[in-house]
């Protein structure tokens, strides 16, 4: 097995339990929709959750073109962007959601998963300027530093509008960044 093999295993398996909690997450939603109240907002973060995670792993693959000498430091820096999505997706959504209805436990516990998701996003701006010389000011940077800000807006929000149009706005901003992202073919 190659370095790179090695690397990608570690970073898939944090990904993949990433994966995990929020599908665990999401049927424990649905089996509890009698006693709990869904909403709109939790599902459309936690459906963006999945979408970077998705992109994160596909992008992966692409490092075994990019890096030809792997360092520890450059693991950690990986690594560090698998954990924040993994914290992220296991914010979110609740395990077991409670009586009081989705929304609720996402403004007390799921809305922490979006800080996680805009340190993400920084941490992935410091990383494409250290691993791959990319500078901040370059397009795709300033697309990610973009991509904190609706996150940001609906932790801080305590306005229900407010969150609602943040989410709104995000969901063509994330498909649009996750296509420019996400290489086409390998």
């Amino acid at each position: 097995m190659t370095a790179f093999e090695f690397i990608s295993v570690a970073l898939s398996f944090v990904i993949g339990l990433g994966f995990a909690r929020l599908l665990t997450a999401a049927v424990a939603a649905f089996r509890a929709r009698n006693r709990c109240r869904l909403d709109w907002l939790p599902f459309a973060w936690a459906t963006l959750m999945f979408l970077w995670l998705i992109q994160y792993w596909w992008a992966i693959f692409e490092l075994n073109l990019i890096i030809d000498d792997w360092a520890m430091w450059r693991f950690i820096f990986l690594l560090v962007l698998a954990l924040l999505l993994f914290a992220a997706s296991a914010l979110v959504l609740p395990v077991r959601p409670g009586s009081e209805g989705l929304y609720e436990d996402f403004r007390r516990n799921g809305r922490w998963a979006l800080v996680v998701l805009a340190v993400y996003f920084f941490v992935a701006v410091s990383a494409n300027w250290l691993l791959f010389g990319m500078s901040p000011a370059a397009p795709l940077n300033l697309l990610t530093i973009v991509l904190m800000v609706p996150p940001l807006v609906v932790f801080t929000s305590a306005s229900r509008r407010v969150q609602g149009i943040a989410t709104l706005l995000n969901v063509p901003l994330s498909l649009f960044a996750f296509v420019q992202f996400s290489p086409g073919l390998y």
